[in-house]
């Protein structure tokens, strides 16, 4: 089938959309029972940063996919990444190449506005893996009995005050945190403008804490409580920043004042914080012990192989020709490219493969999720040589990402 690929965000349009929506993934939607009454009340603000591609042939809408721009760190540079998200496809007529379609439209709008990376959170990675998308960013949920938190009295934590001083330190805790992190998002005033009027303490039951070494802000989380009916209630984190780890033990150590009031707490972190070092929970004996559960948070997807190389962080110097095998879906990276890095770094294309590599373990690669040793888990990845000064291109970094869209 020929489809026409073209944005919109007309209401006879939004409509087929929600019905794709509400059919494909079996939710009840309101304002769906009457077309005419939908049309008229029809009224979608659009932030300028997002687009909706469908894919539409004989008069009506087959599938559609939302993208939205966000400014990201990498190798502590920023840069626009599309986040992709609200992807459908009619569930009546599968198969029919429309999501395909959408995507290759996508990636092209993509290049010709500069954005190197596309994240989003998929329902099976597999499907998206055929897009190039590729697992990225990595979580850890630690589950610790309370009694094995100690106290640390390098730092003090204190409630927030929801004063204006507060405001601005828990935001730039956040950007020196986030700096160091690849795919993390930057925040601007209007983001935590937000943030602090939906998390009000008194309000939202969600409570913050700062903690302070040396007088300075070092660290900020949030928490909730769960309450069971048969033993006493968890502390559920699930916001942890912090520029030292000094900063991250005095937050911690606020649990240890905590045990008669909680059984268990969970903490949401990146993957890369180890914190076993500042908890005693050996199981011996009965004792309580800490557990904890990775999770895979998106896929990541380079859309421009030749720029990416142009702006990555090496360590050290050197020069290293990568083979990208084969990008259907953004055909302009299939090929060779020899990159000279120290001082200064140059690109260009063509040369003999060091490595061969499939746009998906590029992706993961440059983005740091999986360094050299592991880049021949995938399939189609063939290493010739030159490993020394593959390492130095592919090396594990610091991923983080937690917008979702």
């Amino acid at each position: 089938m020929c489809y026409e690929i073209r944005e919109f965000n007309d209401a006879e349009s939004c409509f087929e959309y929600q019905a794709i929506n509400a059919t494909l993934f079996r939710v009840a939607l309101s304002g769906l029972d009457d077309k005419a009454e939908f049309v008229k009340n029809f009224n979608e603000t659009v932030s300028p940063d997002f687009f909706r591609l469908g894919a539409f042939a004989d008069g009506r809408l087959w599938a559609a996919a939302g993208f939205t721009a966000y400014t990201v760190n990498f190798d502590h540079q920023q840069l626009t990444m599309h986040g992709v998200g609200g992807v459908v496809s009619d569930f009546n007529q599968p198969n029919r190449g429309a999501v395909k379609e959408i995507f290759k439209k996508a990636f092209k709008l993509m290049k010709e506005k500069n954005i190197l990376f596309s994240h989003l959170y998929p329902f099976e990675q597999n499907y998206y893996r055929q897009y190039g998308y590729e697992v990225s960013c990595e979580s850890t949920v630690w589950e610790i009995p309370i009694s094995a938190f100690k106290g640390f009295s390098g730092a003090k934590f204190v409630a927030f005050d929801d004063s204006a001083k507060m405001k601005q330190e828990i935001a730039d805790i956040y950007k020196e945190f986030s700096e160091q992190r690849n795919m993390s998002v930057v925040r601007d005033k209007d983001f935590w403008d937000k943030f602090f009027l939906e998390n009000r303490a008194y309000t939202s039951g969600k409570k913050i804490f700062v903690s302070y070494v040396n007088g300075v802000a070092d660290g900020f989380m949030m928490y909730t409580m769960k309450e069971h009916e048969d033993r006493p209630s968890d502390f559920i984190v699930s916001r942890v920043y912090f520029k030292s780890f000094s900063g991250l033990r005095g937050l911690l150590s606020y649990f240890s004042t905590q045990k008669s009031y909680s059984d268990k707490v969970y903490i949401h972190l990146p993957a890369d914080v180890d914190i076993s070092p500042i908890i005693d929970s050996c199981s011996g004996f009965g004792k309580r012990h800490a557990s904890v559960k990775i999770s895979n948070d998106g896929l990541s997807r380079v859309v421009d192989v030749e720029e990416v190389l142009k702006i990555a962080e090496y360590r050290g110097s050197g020069t290293v020709t990568i083979g990208i095998t084969n990008d259907p879906y953004c055909p302009w990276n299939t090929g060779c490219f020899t990159v000279k890095f120290g001082e200064t770094t140059s690109v260009e294309r063509g040369g003999e493969p060091d490595i061969e590599m499939d746009i998906r373990s590029f992706s993961a690669g440059i983005l740091g999720r999986t360094p050299l040793d592991s880049l021949e888990m995938f399939s189609d990845v063939k290493i010739n040589g030159n490993v020394e000064n593959l390492k130095k291109v592919f090396y594990r970094k610091k991923c983080w990402i937690e917008e979702h869209f």
